[in-house]
C-alpha cells in the first residue's frame, strides 16, 4: 500500500483529469457542498429518528446536562452523547432547530469527503483519491446519510479516519503516531454509537495478522486515547448509575443482535432488500456508464492488498445480516471501501470529462428533487409541516394525544416557547381556550367526542388532525 504521485498513473484514459487537476478538485468540492447543503437546511424534521435526535440535542442545549441525554425530560441511554453534542453545536451556532442540526450534519459530511480522499491516497495516487471522492458523492448511502439525521454519518467519519490512520501506519514514518490517531478515532466512533462502531475491526485485525503481522497494530498511546475518548463516558455514567451496565449489555448489544425487541426489520430476508440494493447503488451507475463487464471491472481493479477492502465490506456485512435490528443506514460505513475499490478501477477506464460531469449533474438533480419533494409534499412524518398547522391556531399549549411520539413537533414547540403535554384519550376533558390537541386521524372521532366543545375548530393534514377552541374564523 505505497502511495504514488499523480503522474505515476497512466493518464491516457482520462487526459482531462491529468491536464486540469486543480479545476477537477474544485468542481468536485462544489458538488460536495451542494450535496451537503442543497435544499436541505430548512427541510422539516421527519419522525421518529430525526425528531428524537434533535429533541435530545435541544434538551441538552437548554438544560446544560451534556453528559446525560434526556428525551422528553427522561433519561435516554440508547446512544452515547457525541452525536447530540454535534447537533447541539449546530443549533447553538445557527439558533434554529432543523437548520442548525442539518448544518452540523453537512459539516460532518464535508469532513467525511476529505477523509475519503485521505484514505484513498494511502492506497493509490491523487487520481485514485479524486475518483474515490467522486464515487462517494454519487453513492446513494452517503447522500442519504447527509439528508437524514442519525448517528451513522458521524460514525462513518470516525471509522474512515481510523482506517486511514491504520493504513498510514503501514507506510508513513513514525507509525506509532498514526496508531495513536487510530485509537483516538476508534474511541470517537465508540462515543458515537457504542460497540457497533468497532465492527470493522472484525475484518481489519484478521487481515493485519494475515498480511502485516510483523508491524505493530496496537500501542499504549492508542489504547489510552481509545479508553479516554471511547470508554470514559461509559465508565463515568456506570459509576453514577450501576444499573446501566446490564442495560447496555442486555438491550443495546445482546437484544439488538439476537431478538426483535426493537422491531427493526428482524425478518431473515430484510437484509437482502434493505442493504444490498443500497450498497449496489454506488457502483452500478458507473458500470452502466462505462459499459464494462463485471469480470473486467474486477480484473482492472486488481492490485495488491485489494483483499483488505473486500474484507472490510464482507465481514461487517455478514454481521449486519445476522443481527436482528436492521435499518438502512447501518451499512453506510461500508459504502466507503466500495467507493475506494471503485476508484481503483475508474482510474483505468476511458471516460470523458463530459460523461463524468453528466453523472455528477444527474446525482445533484435527483438529490435536490428528492429533498424538494420531502420539503413541500404533504407527508405524515414531516413535523415542520404539522407545526405550521398547529401555529396557525396561535396556541398557548399543545396536547399530544395517545401514544404518538411527535418528538420533532415537540422540538419546534420548545423552540417557540410553547409548552407541550402528552395525554391519553381517556384523560381528555373539555379543551381549554388557547390549547391545541394533535391526534392521529384514525383516532380523531373518539377524541373529538371527549373534548366536548361546541366551537371546536379542526384542521386535517396528512395523517393528523389538529383541534382547538379558538376565535379563528375560516
Amino acid at each position: 500500500m505505497t502511495p504514488k504521485p499523480w503522474s505515476d498513473t497512466p493518464a491516457a484514459a482520462q487526459p482531462w483529469l491529468a491536464q486540469h487537476p486543480v479545476a477537477a478538485w474544485l468542481a468536485l468540492a462544489a458538488v460536495a457542498v451542494i450535496v451537503a447543503l442543497g435544499a436541505n437546511l430548512s427541510r422539516g424534521l421527519l419522525e421518529t429518528t430525526e425528531g428524537r435526535y434533535v429533541l435530545c440535542a435541544q434538551e441538552m442545549l437548554q438544560s446544560g446536562q451534556w453528559l446525560e441525554p434526556t428525551l422528553d425530560g427522561r433519561p435516554h441511554w440508547t446512544k452515547p452523547p457525541l452525536t447530540y453534542w454535534v447537533l447541539a453545536a449546530g443549533m447553538a451556532a445557527v439558533g434554529q432547530v432543523e437548520e442548525g442540526a442539518r448544518l452540523a450534519q453537512a459539516v460532518v459530511f464535508l469532513a467525511l469527503v476529505g477523509a475519503v480522499a485521505l484514505l484513498a491516497r494511502q492506497w493509490g495516487d491523487a487520481r485514485c483519491a479524486w475518483w474515490a471522492v467522486a464515487a462517494t458523492l454519487t453513492s446513494l448511502l452517503p447522500v442519504l446519510g447527509v439528508t437524514f439525521l442519525s448517528t451513522d454519518l458521524l460514525l462513518t467519519l470516525w471509522e474512515t479516519l481510523a482506517v486511514a490512520c491504520y493504513l498510514a501506519s503501514l507506510q508513513q514514518p513514525r507509525p506509532r503516531i498514526w496508531l495513536a490517531g487510530m485509537g483516538l478515532f476508534w474511541g470517537l466512533a465508540f462515543l458515537t454509537k457504542g460497540p457497533p462502531a468497532l465492527v470493522p475491526l472484525a475484518a481489519i485485525l484478521p487481515w493485519h495478522w494475515w498480511r502485516r503481522r510483523h508491524r505493530p497494530v496496537v500501542t499504549a498511546a492508542g489504547l489510552g486515547l481509545f479508553a479516554v475518548a471511547g470508554l470514559g463516558w461509559y465508565v463515568f455514567e456506570a459509576l453514577r448509575h450501576p444499573e446501566l451496565v446490564s442495560y447496555w449489555l442486555g438491550q443495546e448489544v445482546v437484544a439488538r443482535l439476537t431478538s426483535d425487541t426493537f422491531h427493526r426489520n428482524p425478518q431473515w430476508w430484510k437484509p437482502f432488500v434493505l442493504y444490498l440494493p443500497l450498497l449496489a447503488a454506488g457502483p452500478l451507475p458507473w458500470m452502466a456508464l462505462t459499459r464494462v463487464p463485471v469480470r473486467q471491472w474486477w480484473r482492472q481493479g486488481a492490485r495488491s492488498d485489494r483483499d483488505f477492502w473486500v474484507l472490510w465490506v464482507l465481514v461487517p456485512l455478514v454481521i449486519f445480516f445476522v443481527a436482528k435490528s436492521r435499518l438502512p443506514l447501518y451499512v453506510l460505513p461500508l459504502s466507503i471501501p466500495l467507493a475506494v475499490m471503485l476508484a481503483g478501477t475508474l482510474t483505468h477506464v476511458p471516460l470523458s470529462g463530459r460523461a463524468v460531469a453528466g453523472m455528477l449533474a444527474g446525482v445533484l438533480i435527483v438529490t435536490l428533487a428528492g429533498r424538494l419533494v420531502l420539503t413541500y409534499v404533504p407527508l405524515t412524518p414531516n413535523m415542520r409541516q404539522l407545526f405550521s398547522v398547529v401555529q396557525s391556531f396561535a396556541p398557548q399549549k399543545v396536547l399530544l394525544v395517545e401514544e404518538n411520539k411527535l418528538y420533532g413537533l415537540q422540538a419546534y414547540a420548545n423552540a417557540a416557547g410553547i409548552p407541550v403535554q402528552r395525554v391519553s384519550a381517556n384523560a381528555l376533558g373539555p379543551l381549554a381556550p388557547g390549547s391545541v390537541a394533535v391526534v392521529a386521524r384514525k383516532r380523531a372521532a373518539l377524541v373529538q367526542e371527549r373534548l366536548q366543545a361546541a366551537d371546536l375548530h379542526t384542521e386535517s393534514w396528512a395523517g393528523w388532525v389538529v383541534m382547538a377552541v379558538s376565535d379563528r374564523t375560516d
